[in-house]
């Protein structure tokens, strides 16, 4: 197994930065997923480590080697992109094993290297068929499988189940995770999915504009987010935000509307007057069951089916809360919510980082 490491990783097309200066580790036979929305960095990381694009600045080393200089085919990193790119003509054995044939494997050899991983993947039985009586999943076990025959160091999985229908995706997700235990080797995975990301990852990478926000257990990320950025960015639905001033005195913030969120000594040292941004997970907040917490408007609500899910304005700021009781409630209602101290998180909201660090 083979850690990579990026060092400085720069990318710019013309007058625009792309990537601004990566830096990042990924172990040995770990699966990271890097999770970002659409123009983030995200692919382009990808591309830079497989050798398709060239970097403006910095290194890249996968295990010992400085692989910076070196040609895609040198690198010992194979491949699955978001479009299959099989062979319409051929067979799933051929396009499975075609990298052999262009190294010049004896055909027998190519066969029982393409039986071998197909079993692996679950394409048993559907060898000679060709990729247009396949369904999506049987064609994404195929591209898999055709870098899986590379015995390569290094796996690199361009948001390969986002053409997959939900359902679909679920059962590829168990599927990647699986053949990743079973080959061992290093992997990337590029997504903008973050049920993807928190199910499928060793160790999560948040982008945003080029530059990495945090790294971490998928857990860590999601229960103590870094930037606001990242608390906003994961989970689903995102966490509520209200923006106040902190009155020492009181151990509170008092918002733009005259109430008071009590925070407790959950900041300390902090001078009378800061800003600051409280957020919390919708999961979190409760019906207060004295009626006298955070007065908060009904915007409308959403029926998840085991919950339901409210949409309030607390001082004039979303705060969408997930309620087990599902007591039924008229949009425009004014309700009284709990926001326990242990499961606030709080912000600068000029710099967007976490207070306490």
């Amino acid at each position: 197994m083979t850690s990579i490491t990026l060092s400085g990783l720069r990318k710019s097309f013309g007058a625009t930065e792309v990537l601004k200066g990566v830096d990042l580790q990924i172990g040995a036979g770990e699966f990271t997923v890097i999770l970002g929305p659409s123009g983030c960095g995200k692919s382009t990381l990808l591309r830079l480590v497989a050798g398709l694009e060239n970097a403006t600045g910095g290194r890249i080393r996968i295990g010992e080697r400085d692989v910076s200089g070196l040609e895609p085919r040198d690198r010992g990193c194979a491949m699955v992109f978001q479009n299959y790119a099989l062979y319409p003509h051929m067979s799933v054995a051929e396009n499975i094993a075609y990298a052999l044939r262009v190294d010049r494997a004896p055909r027998a050899e190519r066969r029982r290297r393409a039986e071998e991983i197909a079993r692996l993947v679950q394409l048993d039985g559907l060898l000679d068929r060709k990729p247009a009586e396949l369904s999506g999943g049987q064609r994404q076990r195929v591209a898999m499988a055709r870098a899986i025959i590379r015995a390569p160091r290094v796996f690199l999985f361009d948001e390969p189940l986002s053409n997959l229908d939900a359902e679909l995706r679920v059962q590829m997700r168990h599927e990647v995770r699986r053949i990743h235990e079973e080959v061992g080797a290093t992997s990337i995975f590029v997504t903008h999915d973050q049920v993807e990301a928190m199910t499928l990852a060793d160790r999560l990478v948040v982008m945003r504009g080029g530059e990495i926000q945090q790294v971490g257990a998928p857990a860590e990320v999601y229960e103590r987010p870094q930037t606001l950025y990242v608390a906003k960015f994961i989970g689903s639905p995102s966490m509520g935000t209200i923006r106040g001033t902190y009155c020492a005195g009181a151990r509170a913030l008092r918002l733009p509307d005259g109430q008071a969120l009590c925070v407790g000594d959950r900041l300390p040292g902090f001078a009378d007057g800061t800003d600051v941004v409280a957020a919390i997970r919708p999961e979190a907040l409760r019906f207060a069951a004295d009626g006298q917490g955070l007065r908060a408007r009904l915007r409308f609500s959403e029926e998840l089916g085991s919950a339901r899910l409210h949409h309030f304005e607390v001082a004039g700021e979303a705060v969408p809360m997930v309620a087990a009781d599902r007591r039924p409630l008229e949009q425009g209602a004014v309700a009284a919510l709990d926001a326990p101290i242990a499961d606030l998180h709080f912000f600068d909201p000029e710099t967007g980082t976490r207070h306490p660090a």
